[in-house]
């Protein structure tokens, strides 16, 4: 699975569940505008391995 592949998930659950970008920026107490630069294709901007952990406990 590619990283671009991993954040397209992350969004999919996240939508799924209801969770906006500012629930996840609270979470990993970035700006939801980071978020929002992740979750564009364009964007070479990454979760960290430990805010990808964090998602996972916080998204089940």
């Amino acid at each position: 699975m590619t990283e671009y592949e991993i954040v397209k998930l992350v969004l999919l659950i996240r939508n799924r569940e209801k969770k906006t970008q500012r629930d996840l920026a609270d979470l990993l107490k970035v700006s939801a505008g980071f978020i929002g630069q992740i979750e564009m294709e364009s964007s070479s901007s990454m979760y960290s391995y430990d805010q990808l952990n964090e998602i996972a406990k916080y998204l089940n």
